[in-house]
């Protein structure tokens, strides 16, 4: 019997998992299937295998190799295929043999004291608790049963390891079955004749977590080696944000039949589909009223708190409300997904220990212009290979390497990552992504994650393999891989590190302080005095109607949509656009239009004989040009084509939303695109710094400092809705006159009337 224990034990922990060539027949249907379910019908059917014996599986809502096969292996009991893909059939039967076990027990959620770790005590088998030193003691009452909890901040999962072995080395009679220790996980299997004497412990919440589990196994009514399966299953659950820990009920195994029975199962995350929860709108216009760095701060905190989301964006989502909301409920506050100032101060206390813990530092991947932020907190030494570098731990739990790809197709790089990943036979694929800037693919070997990430830089492929040993994981490896590979995506993106320092911090803090001006949408700011500095954008010239606001843009779509600045068609009445060389006004509808960003979508009824195509990424220093329709009246009607260069990777205040270039611009200019040397568009132009008076403070005279959003946040603002883009590289510098030529057919006029 304790070798069907130990190896369960082991396969829940990927801990010597047989090696696969590749994914059975039919895994990839039944993964699809299984995803398509909400998260607690999930967790729900995680729950009833480990229960009615088809262990092991891992509580964590993900499908798995573990899980086909539990699920095949109920199908070809009942004399069903083993498809592997849970059906309605499949349900009624898993709930009919985990039905006797689960009244049995009578399962209730605890949390362990001092942390937040929920796991399962089984109330219906007549249990005493008591309180011990840092825990919790239940002892059966009619049965050898005994489960003990205990979270300690102060010992290491080393000592308590070293005690479990000290004591069953000391027990003549006791037999040690089995144990592991890694610097985030141990366990010591151990029996004296029918009595099993198990201890586990995980490292969890800032100390060590520890479980143990006593039963006589000849004196078992109670299904001990699936109780405690289902136990450290709990202990061990990683669920994602808005998902709890909870036993099934009537309700939830109503609804898990209800939606099995579906007949349309490829419906989204749950997370993503219904109506909007209680609070959700008022939330997002508070979000979204933050400008991009704070929107961006705030998920990075959160990631590295331990509250998600997975990825770091700037748009409002049920994600990220459900992990504001899991923060404030946390902390016992009313759970509203609207931050404020003492959330805030809240989440950096959570998140600095762990900031502090990785001590990021930029590297620049050898061969290409792009940093990605590197944990030397963790002690990781640096090796060079054949075409790159190596950073990796002591203990090699830890490995990260980087490398340029000699070839510069992303869809090249990515099938040939995919065919040596495909060679090893013991390596198996859980899960990829491709788009037209970036991949990633990620493989477990035993107990090893291992993920490939590749990124466009404007010249080549850079590629990424980030491998970690989930067992040997004491620094929290999938939030630092995602920070890590945000920081690369920032780098691509010609971004500005997106980690949090103390200046970014305090900007964060003042944005939330009830003396934080707004940002200005439209006009320019009060003026100070004689020498002070403003923020200019569009405003109606003398000519013009006063009630007529006018800017640029550009198409972004052949079916004629249109991107320009958002404060260029606030509050309008109506919009109207005009071709380039065209007295003729044309109405247009605002689709989209988002304050933080200054960015706004428009729906025309034209076709674009011309588009802009995107470049992710941009250099200090390099050539631009911009173009649009600067005060009306005054200059040519035709637009104005003017020159520069990129002066700053930041905009004002540090603001990673912008960078800054020298090419003038003038009111009427926001919304036009800037485009680098081969026509490719890098900015959007949203404002400008002008010098009230003759000189600033320091004598010098503020010239041509101006404002454009970068192209990656058009980018992300664009597939937020829904809208299709092209992208392209930096190629062959075209002439001045061909350069014009490009830039002023992909423009148009904005006219905004009512504003």
């Amino acid at each position: 019997m304790w070798r069907v224990l130990v190896v369960a034990v082991c396969l829940v922990l990927s801990l010597g998992a047989p090696a696969r060539a590749g994914d059975p027949p039919g895994y990839a249907e039944a993964k699809r299937a299984f995803e398509a379910l909400d998260l607690e019908n999930r967790v729900q059917i995680e729950i009833l295998l480990l229960a009615a014996g088809y262990a092991p599986v891992t509580i964590d809502s993900s499908f798995s190799q573990e899980l086909f096969d539990a699920i095949s292996k109920l199908q070809a009991g009942s004399g069903r295929r083993a498809t592997g893909i849970i059906g309605a059939d499949d349900v009624d039967l898993l709930i009919e043999r985990s039905a006797r076990v689960l009244a049995k027990w009578d399962l209730k959620v605890v949390t362990i004291p001092g942390t937040e770790v929920s796991v399962f005590v089984p109330s219906g088998l007549d249990l005493d608790r008591k309180t011990i030193l840092r825990g919790w003691q239940y002892q059966g009452r009619k049965s050898s049963l005994q489960i003990q909890f205990t979270h300690d901040s102060l010992e290491s999962l080393r000592s308590y390891y070293d005690a479990a072995m000290k004591w069953a080395a000391g027990k003549k009679k006791v037999k040690l079955i089995d144990e592991k220790f890694y610097p985030a996980l141990f366990f010591v299997v151990a029996a004296e004749k029918s009595i099993y004497m198990d201890v586990w412990g995980i490292w969890r919440d800032g100390g060590s977590v520890v479980m143990s589990f006593t039963y006589d196994a000849a004196r078992n009514d109670f299904f001990g080696s699936q109780l405690e399966n289902l136990l450290v299953a709990s202990l061990w659950a990683m669920l994602p944000p808005g998902t709890s820990l909870s036993p099934p009920d009537e309700a939830s195994l109503r609804r898990l039949k209800e939606q099995v029975a579906s007949p349309s199962p490829d419906r989204p995350d749950a997370l993503d589909q219904g109506a909007d929860p209680p609070g959700y709108a008022g939330a997002k216009r508070a979000f979204e009223a933050l400008d991009v760095e704070s929107r961006r701060q705030i998920a990075i905190l959160l990631l590295a708190a331990g509250y998600g989301p997975l990825d770091i964006e700037d748009a409002f989502s049920r994600r990220l409300f459900n992990a504001i909301s899991k923060m404030q409920a946390g902390s016992g506050l009313p759970a509203t997904g609207i931050i404020d100032a003492g959330d805030l101060d809240r989440l950096i206390a959570r998140a600095a220990p762990f900031l502090a813990k990785w001590g990021f530092r930029t590297v620049t991947i050898p061969g290409s212009r792009l940093g990605m932020f590197v944990p030397f907190g963790l002690g990781v030494d640096v090796d060079p290979t054949a075409r790159g570098w190596r950073y990796g731990t002591p203990d090699k739990a830890l490995q990260i390497e980087y490398f340029r790809a000699e070839k510069s197709d992303l869809g090249t790089i990515y099938s040939e990552t995919l065919g040596v990943i495909n060679g090893h036979k013991d390596i198996r694929i859980v899960a990829r992504f491709v788009s037209a800037e970036s991949f990633r693919v990620s493989c477990q070997v035993g107990s090893r994650t291992v993920d490939y990430w590749g990124a466009i830089d404007q010249d080549g492929v850079v590629v990424t393999t980030f491998s970690y040993d989930r067992m040997a994981n004491d620094f929290f490896g999938d939030r630092l891989e995602n920070l890590m590979v945000a920081s690369l995506w920032s780098e691509v993106a010609g971004e500005a590190d997106l980690l949090p320092t103390d200046a970014s911090l305090q900007r964060l803090k003042d944005a939330f302080s009830p003396q934080a001006r707004p940002p200005a949408l439209k006009g320019p700011a009060p003026v100070q005095g004689p020498s002070a500095v403003v923020q200019t954008t569009p405003q109606p010239t003398a000519d013009a109607p006063s009630d007529v606001g006018v800017g640029t843009g550009f198409f972004i779509t052949a079916d004629g949509h249109v991107l320009t600045a958002a404060h260029v068609v606030e509050d309008c009445r109506s919009v109207s656009v005009a071709a380039t060389g065209s007295a003729t006004l044309y109405p247009a509808r605002v689709l989209a239009r988002d304050k933080g960003s200054d960015l706004a979508l428009l729906a025309t009824d034209l076709k674009a004989s011309k588009i802009a195509r995107l470049r992710i990424g941009v250099r200090l220093g390099e050539p631009v040009a911009a173009f649009g329709y600067p005060l009306p009246g005054l200059l040519a009607s035709s637009g104005s084509f003017t020159v520069g260069n990129v002066t700053a990777l930041l905009g004002k205040d540090d603001s990673s939303r912008d960078i800054q270039i020298s090419a003038p611009i003038q009111s009427g200019n926001s919304g036009g695109p800037v485009v680098d040397a081969s026509g490719n568009l890098v900015g959007v132009v949203s404002s400008g710094l002008v010098a009230v008076g003759v000189a600033s403070e320091s004598g010098a005279s503020l010239q041509n400092v101006n404002f454009a959003v970068r192209s990656s946040v058009a980018a992300s603002f664009l597939q937020r809705n829904g809208i299709a883009f092209q992208t392209a590289s930096l190629g062959a510098a075209l002439p001045l006159t061909d350069l014009a030529d490009v830039t002023r057919s992909l423009s148009l006029y904005v006219e905004c009337e009512g504003s």
